[in-house]
């Protein structure tokens, strides 16, 4: 990063195979009417349109810079990219599909200044593609700031403590380029397509020293229904599910970054409480897979089979049944009968390698019938 006094903000987009909604999102850019800022848009290897609707834009308006990834690398890649590239003295995140309002960028600027924060977390309009199970205040509310100001390790608990006031999305934030800098130069250059918020926001929360969040300002537009990561999906693919099990990269990650910083024992049980969230996501995904074995042997991969990861994955088993509670009445039937179906296999394997074959298969029985159970109310 080489930061220009004369440069006030940095607005970062990761762009890959976004050609149907890239334009709506590079409008929302032009109208923004911030003098001086830079938008540094990463083509992340796509094969589509995209980057010629990249080069028409910047055509129009020289305040945008492309930077082309021959190859896809990821998300986490393509931001790394932008943010060790960017020389504004503040950042922000827009993704491809996703929308500003036309102040979006003045009014954060004008905020985080304001306040003297490192981290300035505004609210979120949802809008609809394809809205599936979840209702527009649903997730409203799943994106509201934590309200006020946090200092020191509060930024950090707040966000990964047992109950956490707020959620480590990245693009409803600005943040300090310093802040950002540091972050990103730590980060592994691995393929991600999903967690890369909860790996970014997970250290970017430790080295914060400041935090202000405000619900008032909604100055994204989150329109829900696109990617492989929201909840209206039918069916994933073999290489989309592989995706959702790369949680052991990112905690394997994170557990080393906390062991060279000799962090307290409560950062570590912050950083099992993102495991078991992550493995449950993937556990959730699994029953729009047909494939049971490739499921459980996809799942395991990311978990291991040591006895410590026991709990962790029982504990994932049950957060998973909940998250499925939670959509709607036709997917749930659907989806309690696979999961059952899933259960058979993925826990039973884990149990007979701690407690053995037959004690296994008993445990697994009462825990079908608790799982069943719970999905039926």
């Amino acid at each position: 990063m080489n930061q220009n006094p004369d440069i006030p903000l940095s607005l970062l987009i990761p762009v890959f195979n976004a050609e149907k909604t890239l334009k709506r999102c590079l409008g929302s850019v032009l109208a923004q009417g911030l003098p001086g800022m830079e938008i540094i848009c990463v083509d992340d290897g796509s094969k589509d349109r995209s980057g010629i609707i990249l080069a028409d834009y910047a055509e129009r308006d020289s305040r945008f810079r492309i930077i082309t990834h021959p190859e896809n690398r990821g998300s986490l890649c393509a931001r790394k990219t932008a943010v060790l590239t960017a020389a504004g003295r503040y950042i922000m995140f827009l993704d491809a599909d996703d929308t500003l309002s036309p102040d979006a960028c003045e009014t954060a600027l004008r905020i985080i200044i304001q306040k003297n924060v490192d981290i300035f977390h505004f609210g979120l309009e949802p809008a609809w593609s394809n809205p599936g199970s979840y209702t527009r205040n649903e997730i409203h509310t799943f994106f509201l700031p934590h309200h006020g100001e946090l200092r020191g390790n509060e930024i950090f608990f707040q966000c990964f403590g047992e109950i956490p006031s707020y959620q480590p999305s990245l693009v409803n934030k600005i943040f300090s380029a310093n802040l950002c800098g540091q972050t990103f130069r730590l980060l592994p250059d691995i393929r991600l397509v999903m967690y890369e918020d909860s790996l970014t926001y997970f250290i970017l929360s430790v080295l914060a020293d400041s935090y202000y969040g405000d619900s008032r300002y909604r100055l994204y537009q989150y329109w829900f229904g696109h990617g492989i990561t929201t909840g209206t999906q039918k069916q994933i693919t073999e290489t989309q599910f592989l995706e959702y099990c790369r949680f052991s990269e990112v905690i394997t990650f994170l557990r080393c970054f906390l062991e060279k910083r000799r962090m307290p024992q409560a950062y570590y049980e912050a950083l099992n409480r993102l495991h078991v969230k992550l493995v449950s996501a993937a556990l959730s995904k699994s029953v729009l897979l047909d494939r049971k074995e490739f499921a459980v042997n996809a799942i395991l991969s990311g978990v291991g089979t040591e006895e410590r990861n026991f709990r962790l994955l029982l504990s994932a088993v049950l957060e998973s049944v909940s998250i499925l509670q939670k959509k709607c009445e036709a997917y749930r039937e659907s989806a309690s009968f696979r999961l059952g179906y899933f259960l058979v296999s993925l826990p039973e394997r884990l149990l007979a390698c701690v407690f053995g074959y037959t004690a296994a298969r008993s445990m697994m029985t009462a825990l079908k019938r608790f799982v069943g159970n719970r999905i039926r109310k």
